[in-house]
């Protein structure tokens, strides 16, 4: 298996909100980063979110609770995910 982490926790305060929904030509960029996973033949996507926790088209979502405490904790929430749900 052969699977992408998409990290968009975070709440973006420099862009006015978070990043994941923010929209170009229509498109979220979450929906964007899932797409060009796939695209890459990355079959399964994880996308961990935080600030904004929503429905994302292709992906599992990972919510990390912590996430005001940085991206570190995002990603060890996406690894501890993973390790969970496959054999190793």
């Amino acid at each position: 298996m052969i699977a992408g982490v998409i990290l968009a926790a975070g709440a973006g305060r420099r862009m006015g909100g978070p990043k994941a929904v923010i929209e170009i030509e229509g498109v979220r960029l979450v929906d964007r980063a899932v797409a060009n996973f796939k695209s890459a033949g990355i079959d399964t996507v994880f996308v961990v979110l935080g600030a904004w926790v929503g429905e994302v088209k292709g992906a599992e979502i990972i919510v990390n609770a912590d996430w005001e405490s940085g991206m570190a904790s995002s990603l060890q929430s996406a690894l501890r995910h993973i390790t969970e749900i496959v054999e190793i």
